[in-house]
């Protein structure tokens, strides 16, 4: 995504890092703005449910440390799980 100089001096001054910006491009719900300009932002339920997504898969990560999964072959079927020491 490119900035234009404008939104390059903006995002300075108010503060909002690209990294922001891009989230919102790539996720945010897009809303008409004047002159057939698009914005995009997080709506709350949005944002909640990817905060509960994130918590969860969070949680998942920790359970899945020191485990393995055995198959007989990539994505194949699963013959045993383990813990791993």
């Amino acid at each position: 995504m490119e900035l234009s100089n404008h939104a390059h001096l903006r995002s300075r001054q108010r503060s909002i890092p690209f990294d922001i910006i891009d989230f919102l491009f790539r996720y945010g719900d897009p809303i008409e703005q004047p002159g057939r300009a698009l914005g995009y932002r997080l709506n709350n339920d949005l944002a909640s449910s990817m905060i509960h997504d994130l918590k969860k898969m969070i949680g998942l990560i920790e359970k899945a440390r020191k485990k393995i999964v055995i198959t007989n072959e990539p994505g194949s079927k699963v013959i045993t799980v383990i813990n791993q020491k």
